[in-house]
């Protein structure tokens, strides 16, 4: 039984060795690559936008033909104007938050609200990137 298995082990290790080799080897001279006309028709492309939201226009038809960088839906602009004002009042109360911090708590504290303030920072630039986004896109 063991030695059956080894002969298998064997056998199976040659075999991936010998598809190495042949994967190896150069391209024999004289042949060349295949060479074809025809037409190449997309049955299915999927596109995603640089920021989400609800379409509210499609701009091409189907098997239209259309260039590169052109518009082809614009999105609701009204998700991206409320994330924006969510941002800002994040930070407005981060800032509160932060100021009453330093006015008398502990140094856990205040690092606590630093980072909060941070981070609200950083959801206020990265709304107002998709808000400039949009506004170049729909441009």
């Amino acid at each position: 039984m063991r030695a059956a298995i080894i002969a298998t082990a064997a056998l199976a290790i040659l075999a991936a060795g010998g598809f190495y080799w042949c994967l190896q080897q150069p391209i024999a001279e004289g042949s060349t690559p295949l060479e074809a006309s025809g037409t190449i028709e997309a049955k299915e492309v999927t596109i995603a936008p640089e920021v989400g939201g609800r379409v509210v226009e499609i701009t091409a038809d189907e098997g239209e033909e259309v260039e590169a960088g052109q518009v082809l839906v614009r999105l609701d602009e009204e998700l991206l104007a409320s994330q924006m004002k969510e941002a800002l009042a994040a930070v407005e109360g981060a800032e509160a938050q932060l100021a009453a911090v330093e006015a008398g708590y502990r140094r856990e504290e205040i690092d606590q609200a630093e980072a909060d303030l941070a981070k609200a920072k950083a959801a206020r630039d990265g709304a107002r990137t998709a808000w400039g986004d949009a506004i170049a896109l729909r441009g």
